[in-house]
């Protein structure tokens, strides 16, 4: 299935999930306004963001069989790595947890108070963010997923991710999971910015080969081969998409909360106005809500043919109010 087969399939079953009650409810809170709406926009959100995330080929019971020692191995391999990286001039690291905890090269260390004063119970959610120092190029970013197995994390770091800008030299970061977000089918991600040129997507093509021989010279590495619904599935285990773009409504906001917040959006507002009943011949409610986020994707910046990619950016006043939006419904990282 493409993006978008699986963006308006997941949207007819979150309108499903919620059942004819369910939506009535939805539409009454939707229009009574204050914090009702805003808590009928916040179940929205979190219905689509769980949906978009989750790839129908995910095993279902994806909870890691590490042992504490082995959790404990990785978190300290993982410390070990950013310590290690921290090492180069002008380069920096961040855990997130809701919200960011940054150590730059200047104050290195700094940077074992800052990962070992979090509980334990953190790190093993936290996503943990390795910066290379500023490009000077401007312009949209994509982002690589990988879907690493269990406990290589640290090993991936090592023999691919590290050396990712080397191989494409438009690398701005990668971010890393921790073994309690190794449900995700992108716990390995790259960020680069967008190929410009022939010679950038040769580059960008030569990155995707390095993960796929790694994950080939031990059967250790071999990916899982579970792909984010949203993305173009590259190889088994390796997806590609744009990241939102490079402006200041879209800080903090991620690839999936924000088609989340707009279908949020759009659905939240068919909803209010009583529509999605079955008035078209031979569609159920369902599929219609799903064509119109479909048709409404591209008023919104997204690709509506397919929405791993970005279309025309929307006017300010649009990107105000996805911004808002995001706000609202707690999709916006602070």
């Amino acid at each position: 299935m493409t993006a978008l087969d699986n963006l308006k399939a997941k949207t007819e079953a979150v309108w499903n999930s919620f059942g004819q009650q369910g939506i009535a409810d939805l539409r009454s809170a939707i229009q009574a306004g204050g914090q009702l709406r805003t808590n009928a926009r916040r179940t929205l959100y979190r219905a689509f963001y769980g949906a978009f995330s989750t790839a129908d080929d995910q095993p279902q019971n994806t909870r890691h069989t590490l042992t504490f020692d082995e959790i404990n191995t990785v978190l300290a391999g993982l410390g070990q790595r950013q310590f290690a990286f921290l090492g180069n001039a002008n380069r920096e690291i961040s855990i997130q947890d809701q919200i960011f905890r940054n150590c730059n090269s200047s104050h290195q260390v700094n940077y074992p108070n800052l990962f070992w004063s979090l509980r334990g119970e953190q790190l093993y959610r936290c996503f943990y963010h390795f910066n290379f120092p500023p490009l000077q190029q401007q312009g949209d970013n994509v982002r690589l997923a990988v879907n690493v197995p269990l406990g290589r994390i640290p090993d991936a770091i090592d023999n691919f991710l590290s050396n990712s800008r080397n191989t494409y030299g438009k690398v701005i970061s990668f971010k890393v999971g921790a073994p309690g977000l190794y449900g995700k089918p992108d716990t390995a991600l790259i960020y680069a910015r967008e190929p410009a040129n022939q010679q950038d997507q040769a580059d960008f093509t030569n990155l995707v080969g390095t993960v796929t021989t790694w994950a080939g010279n031990s059967q250790q590495n071999t990916l899982r081969n579970w792909t984010h619904p949203l993305m173009e599935k590259l190889a088994n285990g390796v997806a590609t998409a744009d990241d939102p773009p490079r402006r200041p409504a879209y800080a903090g906001i991620s690839f999936t909360a924000l088609r989340a917040v707009i279908a949020t959006i759009v659905i939240g507002n068919l909803i209010r106005l009583g529509g999605g009943q079955a008035q078209v011949l031979g569609k159920t409610p369902a599929e219609l809500a799903a064509d119109a986020l479909e048709g409404q994707l591209d008023n919104y910046g997204i690709d509506a043919t397919n929405p791993a990619r970005n279309g025309v950016l929307p006017d300010q006043d649009t990107q105000n109010d996805i911004r808002a939006y995001a706000l609202e419904v707690g999709a916006a990282v602070q």
